[in-house]
């Protein structure tokens, strides 16, 4: 019955995520990369912050793991630049020098994660399979409303009202 699919949305078959690594220390990075594309995500890596924000401005990304102290732009300006690009794009920050300002920091610029250093692989890879969930939840979400207001329109009803609240439901609030 619906036979067009917005090109916006993913296609039904879902390819493997998107990940990108920056770290400034090689070994690091490297260790990452591997790990990651040893579980099936789909890696690229940047030497440094600069790097990185050139790339989530290039390209896009399903979640950034990004070093919080790296030359030429630190963690947080490489979480705002893929925030900046609202492609629910999810960001976890990594650091050697854990601080509870540096953490409020991360979490006030909406990162979804912050793991310090020295971590085990486990733990990292538990963080990356829940942000890669949510990833999945919101683009399974993105695709049911699509379908959704597809069919609404097939039998000639409206489209559904997002952003507007129920004068009943608003009222029951107050």
């Amino acid at each position: 019955m619906m036979d067009s699919q917005d090109p916006s949305l993913p296609p039904a078959q879902e390819k493997p995520l998107r990940i990108l690594v920056a770290d400034d220390d090689r070994d690091a990075r490297e260790a990452l990369s591997e790990i990651l594309k040893r579980n099936g995500y789909e890696i690229e890596v940047a030497a440094d912050g600069s790097e990185a924000m050139a790339m989530i401005h290039g390209a896009a990304y399903d979640i950034v793991l990004t070093d919080l102290k790296m030359p030429g732009a630190d963690g947080i300006e490489v979480l705002r630049a893929a925030a900046g690009k609202k492609n629910d794009c999810l960001v976890i920050l990594v650091t050697g020098f854990a601080s509870l300002e540096t953490a409020l920091q991360a979490i006030r610029h909406g990162a979804y994660d912050y793991l310090t250093k020295p971590f085990r692989m486990d733990e990292l890879l538990l963080v990356v399979r829940n942000a890669a969930e949510r990833v999945g939840l919101v683009r399974q979400n993105r695709r049911l409303m699509h379908e959704l207001e597809a069919a609404r329109r097939a039998f000639g009803q409206p489209a559904s009202p997002r952003c507007r609240r129920s004068p009943t439901f608003s009222r029951r609030l107050v």
